[in-house]
């Protein structure tokens, strides 16, 4: 599609004045060592130092890979130019700004230049960065329960043109909420059923389902009542360039429907901001990928909270509060557990819930419960990494075991006098910690399920020594408490 057809571009002069050591670190690709910043992917030496220039560009002294911000961006998006500008301005909260080769239909000209004229830029978020430890100063979010209130809907729409990209991102997302809750459920009970999950679960009620055969009808109403570019600049459908032009993002699930995770405005809580989306039958690719589900948000317009983590999740002092990966796990426990409600947040992954994010909780507990394998693990603990040949790497959770298996191998690569880098990487733990919560790691035998929706489904098929999800959260779990010690 034209430029000129896009009513908001990207901001790449603000890309580009972003601190070019910040976004190498940012990647990760680079790291502090001794005083100075190495790269770490390369063909030859360990630990080839990266040279950094009064142009705000930079050059890796053995692979020559550097260049201004967005060079790098795009680097580290493996060449995918697109892809890196995202990145930036996701990473660093850049807005869009009004695109000056836009051109409006002659009936929107006066409210496009009123648009324009009150349009306000916000500065990019530039994390200061302590090069020793290769740590950002984290602006958390506070919660503040005197804000609750429900967004005005009706009236967004009778002035929807002056709205916020914000304002209107939501009202657009809440409208495909709302068609997900009015389609039938067949399928998605069917698949709840498959998974074993209580289909009497009071948060079941709160999952929306679309039907693929009805996805054309969703966009025939999006279409009809927003307009096209917008769709478009929000990910909701695709361009006209591509090949399957003016279609739903998602338009590659052939069959049987989406369930539909809503996250809500943690205010405004009749305002969605995103999605996570479940294929009842994901495509063969889908599976040998890993894809289980697919994330709808604009995170450079507005930071999404994953699924679960509400207004009143955060509000309720009566209640034990966990954090799992993926949606069918936080539907698998009681909903009380000892007289207090069970409530979770479904993380797409083991890093959906951003350390930022993590200050709405400050002076809560958190329960950790990720998967028992190894990246779960690395979720919740963090990892350390040793880079010592070009292609190949370790990588081991810092949780009891893994450290003993790191020391190891960090011996081995010592007596052997092979060069090697270690990176380290905080996991939910420490991200609760500097967030002023206390972290509590949930572990279990692997032989009871690798996840809880595996315990459950094992547990129902009478193959475990528990009777309920309560008895084994009460008798064959441990948990391993985190609290920031006061100096």
């Amino acid at each position: 599609m034209e430029k000129s057809k896009y009513k908001y571009i990207d901001d790449l002069e603000a890309m580009k004045s972003l601190d070019i050591t910040i976004v190498c670190l940012k990647t990760g690709l680079w790291e502090e060592h001794h005083g100075k910043i190495v790269h770490l992917e390369h063909s030859s030496e360990v630990k080839p130092k990266t040279k950094f220039f009064d142009t705000n560009t930079c050059r890796c002294h053995n692979c020559k890979v550097g260049g201004d911000p967005i060079s790098v961006a795009t680097h580290y998006k493996k060449g995918n130019f697109a892809e890196g500008v995202k990145w930036l301005s996701e990473e660093f909260r850049i807005q869009k700004i009004p695109n000056p080769e836009y051109q409006p239909r002659a009936q929107e000209e006066d409210k496009w230049k009123r648009e324009v004229s009150g349009f306000k830029k916000t500065k990019p978020l530039i994390p200061t960065i302590d090069i020793q430890r290769t740590e950002y100063k984290v602006k958390y979010q506070i919660f503040d329960p005197s804000k609750k209130r429900e967004a005005d809907i009706a009236k967004g729409k009778e002035c929807y043109s002056s709205l916020s990209y914000a304002n209107k991102m939501m009202l657009i997302f809440t409208d495909i909420y709302m068609f997900s809750m009015n389609q039938k459920r067949d399928l998605l009970n069917t698949y709840l059923e498959g998974r074993m999950i209580d289909a009497k679960h009071s948060q079941i009620s709160k999952l929306g389902f679309i039907p693929v055969s009805k996805v054309g009808d969703l966009v025939k109403e999006l279409t009809q009542n927003y307009p096209c570019d917008d769709l478009i600049e929000l990910g909701v459908i695709n361009d006209a360039e591509h090949n399957v032009p003016l279609s739903f993002k998602l338009w590659y699930v052939k069959k049987g429907g989406l369930i539909v995770y809503p996250s809500f405005h943690i205010y405004q809580t009749n305002l969605v901001t995103g999605f996570m989306f479940r294929p009842t039958q994901p495509e063969k690719w889908m599976i040998e990928s890993n894809m289980k589900e697919i994330q709808m948000s604009n995170n450079d317009i507005f930071q999404t909270l994953p699924n679960g983590c509400t207004y009143d999740f955060i509000n309720n002092n009566n209640a034990i509060k966990g954090i799992v990966e993926g949606g069918p796990d936080s539907l698998c426990c009681p909903e009380k557990i000892n007289g207090k409600d069970l409530l979770f947040i479904a993380s797409p992954g083991t890093s959906g819930f951003k350390k930022e994010q993590i200050g709405l909780l400050k002076g809560q507990s958190l329960r950790i419960m990720l998967d028992q394998d190894e990246a779960g693990q690395c979720g919740a603990y963090g990892y350390t990494t040793f880079h010592y040949k070009e292609t190949e790497n370790k990588k081991y959770p810092l949780d009891d075991k893994g450290l003993q298996e790191a020391e190891i191998h960090r011996q081995y690569l010592i007596l052997n006098k092979i060069k090697f880098h270690e990176a380290k990487h905080e996991g939910l733990v420490q991200k609760c910690l500097d967030a002023g919560v206390v972290a509590e790691v949930v572990s279990w035998d692997k032989k009871y399920g690798l996840d809880i929706n595996d315990v459950r489904k094992s547990m129902l098929k009478g193959k475990q020594p528990f009777k309920s999800m309560e008895e084994f959260l009460t008798k064959y779990t441990k948990i391993k408490r985190f609290v920031k010690e006061i100096k």
